[in-house]
């Protein structure tokens, strides 16, 4: 009976989440004036836009900075790039994608320390930036000859293969909690270190495109330490953004429980609400992205 509560609170959860975040519009038996519906939709489209527009501006910026230190070298330009990549990188990290849904859910599917967070939000930075880097050599050295959409195609390859392994630690995180054995505390610490590498690299797969980007101008124009600083300051600011993610989530989930008081009916009945809502939203955002980036 109190798993099929437990199940029963996991798929409300999940239903909130989907009618919460899902673009969808109210039925009418009758038209009416749709003026005040469609001033949400124009806003978030504008926010959208003035967001891509800001990145725009900031791709100008570290361009025309590599340009200046490609023309003549200077220490100021170069501290100048150094930081802005940084705040930048803080920046795109808040755009679609970089692995901020997996590490919300992974947080809510268990219990986890500030340092668990800080791992998550490391691997996946080093990774999603160590992917870039990698392709970026491989397009300017035996990989070349190839140009424009191939070098896309590419790249969704990768996020097929990231939607794919998202589905799978999710899948396996759901299997655990309900297989649900009874293991010394030892143990389960050393899986769920495991566990935030395989998340962290699941999601960090897919090359940073704005890494990439840095790489392949720097390394034509000559710049390849400038370029490998300036990605590394880019992967900082990410896992910053990806680490206040985690702690918000960890804090949240925790003081909601601590609410309830951690050893009441209503707090352990909760904290596996959370435990397998947080497995089916990781399950969801895997085929999610799977399904949009098939090849």
């Amino acid at each position: 009976m109190q798993k099929r509560l437990i199940v029963l609170l996991s798929l409300s959860v999940l239903c909130f989440c989907l009618c919460k975040f899902a673009n969808t519009t109210d039925l009418q038996l009758e038209p009416k004036t749709p003026a005040y519906k469609t001033v949400p939709q124009q806003r978030s489209i504008s926010i959208f836009r003035s967001f891509a527009e800001l990145q725009k501006k900031g791709n100008g910026i570290i361009n025309r900075n590599i340009q200046l230190l490609k023309n003549e070298p200077d220490g100021r330009v170069l501290v100048w790039l150094l930081f802005f990549s940084l705040g930048y990188g803080m920046l795109h990290a808040l755009g679609p994608g970089h692995g901020k849904d997996l590490v919300g859910f992974y947080f809510l599917h268990k219990k986890a320390s500030p340092i668990s967070a800080g791992k998550l939000a490391l691997t996946i930075a080093c990774v999603h930036t160590g992917m870039a880097f990698l392709l970026a050599v491989l397009f300017h050295t035996i990989l070349h000859n190839i140009q424009g959409m191939k070098r896309i195609q590419i790249q969704n390859y990768f996020y097929f293969a990231s939607g794919i392994l998202i589905i799978l630690v999710g899948a396996w995180l759901l299997y655990s909690r309900t297989k649900k054995e009874v293991m010394p505390i030892a143990d389960e610490k050393g899986i769920l270190a495991k566990n935030i590498y395989v998340v962290g690299i699941s999601s960090g797969i897919v090359p940073c495109p704005l890494s990439l980007t840095i790489m392949l101008i720097t390394m034509n124009a000559g710049l390849f330490l400038i370029g490998l600083a300036s990605i590394t300051m880019i992967s900082i600011g990410l896992a910053v953004v990806l680490f206040i993610i985690g702690i918000l989530t960890i804090k949240s989930r925790q003081g909601i429980l601590n609410r309830l008081e951690n050893t009441s009916r209503p707090a352990i009945i909760l904290a596996e609400v959370f435990s397998y809502a947080g497995a089916i939203m990781i399950i969801l955002l895997g085929l999610f992205i799977s399904f949009v980036h098939l090849p």
